[in-house]
């Protein structure tokens, strides 16, 4: 769909490749010549920094191993679970979860305060002298 901006675009691009071809038939030789050299040097420069790029297979190869290692490391872990290997580690953060979801412990929440410092109290205890 054409737009006025659209017209506006096309007649600015057109009378500036103008201008810009004018200028450009109007440069001396010399000039040309260190414009030459210098667009050389920059596409010599692009070709040795891509030689040191890495190949375009190593971006797919790495991709393909690390899921290859992420369904290993996950058939390894569900032989575990379905074994019974696995020891558990209960944290106190999980205790706290499953009392507060246990609704028949609920007066035991009403207290909070007085079970956290006989806990901190039985800690105190239990550090050697």
């Amino acid at each position: 769909m054409n737009t006025p901006d659209d017209k506006h675009d096309g007649k600015l691009e057109q009378q500036t490749r103008t201008v810009f071809e004018r200028q450009v038939a109007s440069l001396d030789a010399h000039t040309l010549s260190r414009l030459n050299q210098a667009r050389q040097a920059a596409l010599d420069a692009a070709r040795k920094n891509k030689a040191i790029a890495m190949p375009r297979w190593l971006m797919p190869a790495s991709s393909v191993a690390a899921l290859a290692l992420t369904a290993v490391i996950a058939l390894h872990y569900s032989r575990q679970l379905s074994s019974g290997d696995v020891v558990t580690q209960s944290s106190p953060a999980l205790e706290d979860v499953e009392i507060v979801a246990a609704a028949d412990d609920i007066d035991l929440l009403q207290d909070v305060d007085f079970y956290d410092s006989l806990d901190s109290v039985d800690a105190g205890d239990s550090e050697p002298s």
